[in-house]
């Protein structure tokens, strides 16, 4: 339609994902591009009878998507049913990278160290090896193959340190 707003980031048509969906009378739509291997770009829009009635655009690193779908989630866990009660974070998260917070095998890291010496980035080394990119750059640096980011620097195409997390 042309009166719905799109992100500004938003590339062409053809690179686009959306889906709608209608709840109690008011119609969403859910646009969202990757941006690079880190980040996904993504814009929410709901209107009812012709007017806004939501909106919210984020850039996100794409590691979070699913667990931040769980905390949008137990905003209805007081109305929910059980049947509705949001899946746990790591649930998520293991839809796109299935060995996430699961321990490292010995065989896994000699296939991590190898692919890494191979020149696997790490966004090819978190495909192959089914696990989150922050979890790929931290084995690695567990297993001194990298050095560690310096005190308080964000990784890589991901944010810095959340507030709370000691210094």
């Amino acid at each position: 339609m042309a009166d719905d707003r799109t992100h500004p980031s938003e590339p062409a048509e053809s690179a686009l994902r959306e889906e709608t969906a209608a709840v109690a009378g008011r119609r969403y739509r859910l646009r969202w591009h990757v941006i690079d291997d880190d980040r996904v770009s993504v814009f929410v829009s709901g209107r009812q009878d012709g007017a806004v009635v939501a909106e919210l655009s984020a850039v996100l690193p794409q590691d979070d998507v699913a667990e931040l779908g769980c905390l949008f989630g137990l905003l209805l866990s007081p109305r929910a049913t059980v049947e509705q009660q949001p899946r746990r974070p790591h649930d998520l998260v293991r839809e796109r990278h299935p060995n996430a917070y699961r321990p490292w095998r010995p065989e896994e890291e000699e296939r991590l160290l190898a692919l890494h010496r191979a020149g696997r980035s790490v966004a090819e080394l978190a495909a192959e090896l089914g696990r989150r990119p922050g979890g790929i750059r931290a084995r690695l640096v567990r297993l001194g193959a990298t050095e560690p980011p310096p005190p308080g620097a964000a990784a890589p195409g991901g944010a810095g340190p959340e507030p709370g997390d000691p210094a």
